[in-house]
């Protein structure tokens, strides 16, 4: 009985579930949710921060855009007291 239950942890060592590197396999599988999450949490940020900046970079266009069209009117807009009918 004892060689059949080395062969069961020879087993979970070469699933990468080693008791002595990992801990328990229940305290394996908590830290790769862990890993998972913090992982998740990063991609999250990292999506904020390009939509951020990506509505950063609209604003300006917008702005810009208001900007170059008012110029636009100014230019075509004719002086007042102008003598031409």
């Amino acid at each position: 009985m004892v060689d059949g239950a080395r062969g069961l942890i020879a087993q979970e060592d070469a699933l990468g579930l080693a008791i002595g590197a990992f801990g328990t396999p229940d305290t394996f599988h908590q830290n790769r949710l862990r890993r998972c999450v913090v992982g998740i949490w990063i991609e999250l940020g990292v999506f904020l921060l390009v939509f951020v900046f990506a509505a950063h970079q609209m604003h300006d266009l917008k702005k810009e855009k208001r900007k170059r069209e008012a110029e636009r009117q100014k230019e075509n807009k004719p002086s007042q007291g102008s003598d031409e009918f």
